[in-house]
């Protein structure tokens, strides 16, 4: 699906949902957390949680049959800790690594992925030597390559090398905004987390709701997996860019004004 044929939410998506799809329980609010929550920074250490944010995820969290996940490709103890609201499910390095555990995958399979991405490391490292502006952030079971603070041109030119040492290891590797991410083959993505949280919380249970928001590209496959879901997934893509989100927030503003709704309709 084109960013054109995606319609925005506020002006075409808020008036065709069931009146009653806020009201909705038990319920899954799922985000991604850089570019949705918290605005993008130059690097990755320096993005901070704003307190509007962190009030909402607090609020969102009190609300009955209601369970709040943070869904990133941030590493679980750094969104620990850029989070700080108690009670929600975090589901780090794209789904890989969960608080609760049990809300996730098995330590042996965690453990079996974290092995493999070691070897890239080993690999990528010397090569970033000569790629000034290059970082590479080691997450456990995944890596991210970020080049945000790179030249276009230089970074284009980084891309190819880096996969290139990757050749002839068991790893899949896909491009971001401003960086590339590479997790082992066959380990699941956000849309099997999603899928695994709804299961989890949402159950069998009649007049359910599931949300996805997020920013990247490897919200895709949540948003893929929202459609499979059928009524009562929602995915909304906040910015511009193709997807398969069934709705667009403009940005930080937008996902807090949607975020509220859920407040507003229910007495909060």
């Amino acid at each position: 699906m084109s960013m054109e044929t995606t319609p925005d939410f506020f002006s075409q998506g808020l008036e065709s949902l069931d009146t009653g799809f806020f009201s909705r329980t038990p319920r899954l609010l799922s985000l991604d957390f850089d570019g949705t929550l918290a605005p993008i920074a130059p690097t990755p250490s320096s993005v901070r949680l704003p307190v509007k944010s962190r009030e909402i995820l607090w609020a969102l969290s009190l609300l009955p049959e209601t369970k709040v996940a943070i869904l990133s490709g941030r590493s679980l103890p750094d969104l620990r800790e850029r989070v700080g609201v108690s009670g929600l499910v975090l589901a780090g390095n794209h789904g890989l690594d969960f608080s609760p555990l049990a809300a996730g995958w098995s330590i042996s399979e965690f453990s079996g992925w974290t092995r493999q991405v070691s070897q890239v490391r080993s690999r990528l490292e010397p090569l970033l030597r000569h790629w000034p502006g290059a970082i590479l952030e080691a997450k456990g079971p995944d890596l991210s390559l970020h080049y945000r603070l790179m030249e276009p041109a230089r970074a284009e030119r980084l891309i190819p090398q880096a996969l290139g040492a990757l050749e002839g290891l068991p790893v899949v590797s896909r491009k971001g905004k401003c960086v590339l991410e590479i997790r082992p083959e066959g380990a699941p993505g956000k849309g099997e987390a999603l899928v695994r949280m709804a299961n989890r919380y949402l159950g069998r249970k009649k007049g359910w709701c599931c949300v996805h928001v997020g920013d990247d590209d490897t919200d895709e496959e949540a948003f893929n997996a929202l459609r499979r879901m059928g009524v009562g997934g929602l995915g909304l893509k906040v910015g511009e860019g193709p997807t398969l989100a069934h709705y667009r927030l403009a940005g930080l503003s937008e996902v807090h004004r949607f975020l509220n709704l859920f407040l507003d309709k229910n007495g909060v």
